[in-house]
This record gives C-alpha cells, sequence and structure tokens, in this order.
C-alpha cells in the first residue's frame, strides 16, 4: 500500500467547542456591569462563588490570548433583592 503525500494543504482552523458561558462576559465593555438575583436553587455563597469562578476563568482565558481583561464580583442589594454584580475593569 503506497500513501500519497499532499503538499500545500492548508491547516484547519482550530475551533473549540464547549458550553457557553452563563454570563455575558464577552458583551461587555469597560465600566459595564450585570447582576445576578439569588434563586431558590442557589445561596448567595455559592452564586458569587460561580460568578467569581466564571470571571476567573474568563480573564484568564482572555489573558493567554493576549487580552487584558479585568473584572470584580460584589455581593450586593439592590431594590430589596440580594444577589451578586460584577463589573468589567479594563
Amino acid at each position: 500500500m503506497t500513501i500519497k503525500v499532499d503538499k500545500d494543504v492548508p491547516t484547519p482552523t482550530y475551533i473549540r467547542v464547549g458550553r457557553p458561558s452563563r454570563y455575558p462576559w464577552s458583551e461587555m465593555g469597560v465600566g459595564d456591569s450585570f447582576f445576578v438575583p439569588v434563586s431558590e436553587d442557589r445561596d448567595l455563597h455559592s452564586l458569587r462563588q460561580a460568578v467569581n469562578g466564571s470571571r476567573h476563568s474568563y480573564c484568564k482565558k482572555n489573558a493567554r490570548n493576549g487580552g487584558q481583561y479585568l473584572a470584580t464580583v460584589r455581593t450586593v442589594t439592590e431594590g430589596g433583592v440580594e444577589g451578586v454584580r460584577a463589573w468589567r475593569l479594563k
């Protein structure tokens, strides 16, 4: 059996298939923020951990690709509703 060598065949672009982010990090500009209220299935502490973990992953991924993305997460009460607000800083 002979295998033919092909020349000048372009490498396909790498497409990472994964689950889309639950939070809108990629849509945010500097100074933008979003609020996530506490729900029945998640308490305030675990909600903050989830949003902060997502923030950390997104910032780290963005830095690996040469970008600068800085965000912060705070526990807040807005209109009597407890939740977490995230701001993009850079």
